[in-house]
């Protein structure tokens, strides 16, 4: 039962884009004087993108482009079916849609390392 539970909501997750779910995060209060989860993933995703652009030499092969990409979508998996379900494959789940989705490598890598 629990077999056919993950493959329902692993079908249903991939219906929607990583991004998309992103978007839900609005409505998850990450803490009450940090504001959301959204807000958090924004804070994360800037200073990403700088420490990359600040000390390139540090992240060979990262762009800035997808490390903001890849911690905007960090955090999306929190939304999914799939994590509702099964909590423990939090940080793990958003790698494997991000995979089935399409998006780039480097994207999917830090995702899946998250």
């Amino acid at each position: 039962a629990r077999l056919a539970d993950a493959r329902f909501f692993w079908e249903q997750d991939l219906k929607v884009p990583l991004e998309t779910r992103a978007e839900a995060l609005k409505g998850i209060v990450f803490h009450e004087k940090l504001g959301t989860m959204a807000e958090k993933v924004e804070r994360v995703a800037k200073l990403a993108r700088w420490l990359v652009e600040t000390y390139p030499d540090q992240f060979q092969g990262a762009t800035p482009e997808t490390v903001e990409r890849a911690a905007r979508l960090a955090k999306a998996d929190l939304t999914t079916g799939t994590v509702g379900e099964f909590p423990e494959l939090q940080g793990v789940i958003g790698g494997y849609l991000a995979e089935a989705q399409g998006e780039k490598p480097g994207v999917v890598s830090a995702l899946k390392q998250h």
